[in-house]
This record gives C-alpha cells, sequence and structure tokens, in this order.
C-alpha cells in the first residue's frame, strides 16, 4: 500500500506563493486529490515562510537559491507525511492515465 504513483510525487503537487510579508518570504505546497468512488476533492498541504533572516544565512553560506531550495525541503517533507499516514492507515494514493489528480483509495471499514 501506500504510493503508487507513475511520476514523481512533486509532480502532483503545487506551490503557491503568498504575498511577502515585511520579513519573510511564505509559500504554500499542496497535493491536490480525489477519494475514490466520488467527486470530492480534498488537499493535503504545508505552510512555510522563508525569512529574510535564513535567506541572509544561506547567501553567506554559498547558497545561490535558498528559496528553491526551501520549496524542494517543504515538497519531501509533505510526501514523507502523507507517506507515514498511507503506512499507518494501510490506505493507497494511485493515478489514473489521463487525471492530473491523483486518487486516495480510502479503507473500507
Amino acid at each position: 500500500m501506500g504510493f503508487e504513483l507513475k511520476k514523481p510525487f512533486k509532480e502532483y503537487v503545487a506551490v503557491d506563493m503568498l504575498p511577502k510579508t515585511r520579513d519573510a518570504t511564505n509559500f504554500v505546497v499542496s497535493f491536490p486529490y480525489q477519494i475514490k468512488g466520488t467527486m470530492q476533492t480534498e488537499r493535503k498541504q504545508l505552510s512555510v515562510a522563508y525569512s529574510d533572516t535564513q535567506a541572509a544565512t544561506d547567501a553567506n553560506n554559498g547558497v545561490k537559491d535558498g528559496l528553491a531550495q526551501r520549496k524542494e525541503r517543504a515538497i519531501a517533507t509533505l510526501e514523507r507525511g502523507i507517506a507515514e499516514e498511507l503506512r499507518k492507515s494501510g490506505e493507497r494514493i494511485y493515478d489514473v492515465p489521463g487525471q492530473k489528480m491523483a486518487i486516495w483509495a480510502k479503507k473500507t471499514k
């Protein structure tokens, strides 16, 4: 059980930039999915703030694009969290050819 996706997880994920606050760049990483056998859609998401202090620290350490690295890290964190949820529940996520959104097969009781 778990992930049964033909493409890498990140290809199913959206990264939405939010308005910048005074001291941080904010974004949301989200994984939308459809519940199997329904037209219902849901999403798992993770909000991230990348502060100006973090950006300065990255720049001082020679990191060219710290924001891109934070996005990749956020996607990986979301993937691990969903994988753990699937492992615990015995449910699975799979894709269907021609459909952009993955399907979440809930465990029947």
